[in-house]
C-alpha cells in the first residue's frame, strides 16, 4: 500500500484534487523520488508518442479524403 504517496503513475487516478496530489508528491519526495521521477519520464515518452501519432493520424485522414473527393471528382468526369 502506497499511504497516500506516489510511488506508480496509476497512484495518481487515486486522489480526487490537484492539492491531493501535491501534498502525495511531497510526501513521495523523500521516500523514493528516483521511482517517482522514473515514472513521470515514461509516462511523458507515451503521451508525447500518442499525441504524435494522434496528429499523424489526422493528416493521413485529410489525406484520405482529398484522395476519396479527387477519386469521386475524376470518376464524374469520365462518365
Amino acid at each position: 500500500m502506497n499511504h497516500g504517496t506516489v510511488t506508480y503513475w496509476a497512484d495518481i487516478s487515486l486522489h480526487d484534487t490537484t492539492e491531493e496530489i501535491a501534498e502525495a508528491l511531497r510526501r513521495s519526495r523523500t521516500r523514493d523520488l528516483a521511482r517517482v521521477s522514473d515514472q513521470l519520464r515514461l509516462v511523458s515518452g507515451i503521451v508525447r508518442r500518442k499525441y504524435r501519432l494522434v496528429r499523424w493520424g489526422f493528416w493521413l485522414l485529410l489525406l484520405a479524403l482529398v484522395a476519396t473527393l479527387m477519386a469521386v471528382s475524376i470518376n464524374n468526369l469520365i462518365r
